[in-house]
C-alpha cells in the first residue's frame, strides 16, 4: 500500500499555537503600557485639577502655604512649606471645587493670622499658577490659568512672568531675533507664543539707568510648555532668568517645579512593562515559527506502510 504523510495531529497542533498566540498577544497588546498611560492620562484629566504657588515678592521671606476646601477646617500642616523668592511649588493634584489659599511666615503654626488668602476655583482638567507679587506691605495673591495643551509639531509653548523689582519694566529679546516682551513693569504675565524648538539665547534689559543687560540660554524642547521668570539677581544688583518646564513633550499631565524634566521614577514611561510584552510576543512567535517547521517536516516524512 503507498505510504501516506501524516498531517491531522501537525496541523492540530499549529491550530492550537496559532489560537494560544491570538488569545495572549491579541490582549497583551490591548492593554500594553502606551495605552494604559494614555487612558489613566484621560480618566486624570477628567477627575483632576493642579495648583501650584510662586513666590515672586522679593522682600518677603519664606512662607508656608495652607490649601484646604472652601469653608472647611485648615489642615493641620502647611501644604507647601518654606517657599522663597523666586521659588515655584512643584503642581498638587486636587479635586475640582473651591480652595482657600492662606499663606503664613514660614514655620508658624495653623493658628498663626495669615499673611493673606485668595480663594481659588479649580476645574477638572485645569491647572493655575497662585503667584504672590508684591511688596510684603501690599503683598497680595494672584491667580492665573496655566496652558499645558501641547503645541504644533517641533514647537515650543513659552510665557514670560515679571517677577523683579531691580531694573524698572523690562524687554526681553533673542539675540539676533525678535522681542519676545517689551516695557513689562513688575507682575505682568505675558500671554503664551509658540515658537521653534531649539536653544534660544535670551538678553533681558531694565529700563533702569546703569543696568547692564543679562543674557542667558534657554533650551525649549519640542512640546514643551515653559515659563521664564525674571527675577532680582540676589548676587549682581541686576535681574536673572529661571527657566521654569511646566509639561514636557513626555507627558500630558503637569511636570511640577522649577527646572525640572520629565519627573517621575526610573520606567514611569512604561518601558519597562512594554519590553515585557515585546518578550511575550516573540516567545509566542517563536511557537508559531517551530509548530510551523514541526509540522512541514512531518508532512515530508512517510509513515511505513503497513503489510
Amino acid at each position: 500500500m503507498p505510504s501516506t504523510p501524516v498531517v491531522t495531529s501537525s496541523r492540530r497542533r499549529f491550530q492550537i499555537l496559532a489560537g494560544l498566540a491570538a488569545v495572549l498577544i491579541i490582549p497583551a497588546l490591548a492593554a500594553s503600557p502606551a495605552s494604559a498611560s494614555t487612558s489613566a492620562a484621560t480618566s486624570a484629566a477628567r477627575t483632576t485639577g493642579w495648583l501650584r504657588l510662586a513666590h515672586l515678592s522679593p522682600d518677603t521671606g519664606a512662607v508656608d502655604v495652607w490649601l484646604s476646601p472652601f469653608g472647611g477646617a485648615s489642615p493641620g500642616a502647611a501644604t507647601l512649606p518654606d517657599v522663597t523668592y523666586g521659588n515655584v511649588s512643584a503642581y498638587r493634584s486636587v479635586a475640582p471645587g473651591r480652595y482657600t489659599v492662606a499663606m503664613r511666615p514660614a514655620g508658624s503654626p495653623a493658628s498663626t493670622p495669615a499673611m493673606l488668602t485668595q480663594t481659588v476655583q479649580v476645574v477638572a482638567g485645569k491647572a493655575y499658577s497662585v503667584l504672590a507679587v508684591g511688596p510684603t506691605g501690599g503683598l497680595a495673591l494672584q491667580v492665573v490659568p496655566d496652558d499645558l495643551t501641547a503645541p504644533g509639531a517641533a514647537l515650543s509653548r513659552v510665557r514670560l512672568i515679571q517677577a523683579s523689582t531691580s531694573t524698572g519694566a523690562v524687554e526681553v529679546r533673542a539675540v539676533s531675533g525678535p522681542v519676545l516682551v517689551q516695557d513689562a513693569a513688575y507682575g505682568l504675565v505675558s500671554s503664551y507664543s509658540e515658537v521653534p524648538q531649539g536653544r534660544w539665547t535670551l538678553q533681558v534689559a531694565g529700563s533702569n539707568a546703569g543696568s547692564s543687560p543679562t543674557t542667558t540660554q534657554v533650551d525649549l524642547r519640542a512640546g514643551s510648555v515653559t515659563t521664564l521668570l525674571v527675577l532680582n539677581s540676589a548676587t549682581s544688583g541686576g535681574v536673572v532668568l529661571k527657566s521654569i518646564t511646566d509639561a514636557s513633550a513626555a507627558a500630558v499631565l503637569p511636570t511640577g517645579g522649577v527646572e525640572t524634566g520629565e519627573g517621575g521614577t526610573a520606567g514611569s514611561d512604561g518601558s519597562d512593562g512594554l519590553a515585557s510584552v515585546r518578550a511575550l510576543v516573540s516567545v509566542l512567535l517563536g511557537l508559531l515559527v517551530a509548530g510551523s517547521v514541526l509540522a512541514r517536516r512531518r508532512r515530508l516524512a512517510p509513515v511505513p506502510s503497513r503489510a
